[in-house]
């Protein structure tokens, strides 16, 4: 298991890891290695594919370790009217096609 791999596994653990930046750095460090073609979250063996398990959490462990900052949509029609929030469709929870219909209906 290499220092990456346990670092990723760690955290995966234990989620107060996250605000340590030695897990940041690692978690950063891994999709740089994704991104630049050097480590894969399924690779061939063979005739059949290995996945790397620990690469796809540290995946997702990037979203909560990454800058979030929300976005003004412009021209919208009227967020009042469906009750969404200024910058469109809440951005938490679960829709029914029903409720993303009106959205789109009625703000755009």
């Amino acid at each position: 298991m290499t220092a990456l791999q346990q670092i990723v596994e760690a955290a995966w653990d234990n989620n107060d890891l996250l605000k340590e930046q030695n897990t940041i750095d690692a978690i950063k460090k891994v999709v740089a290695f994704l991104d630049a073609g050097d480590l894969r979250v399924a690779e061939p063996k063979g005739n059949t594919w290995q996945v790397n398990t620990w690469v796809k959490k540290a995946v997702v462990l990037y979203f909560p370790i990454s800058i979030k900052k929300r976005i003004q949509r412009e021209g919208n029609k009227s967020s009042a009217a469906c009750g969404c929030p200024p910058w469109g469709l809440h951005s938490s929870g679960y829709y029914s096609h029903a409720q993303l219909r009106k959205h789109r209906s009625l703000c755009g």
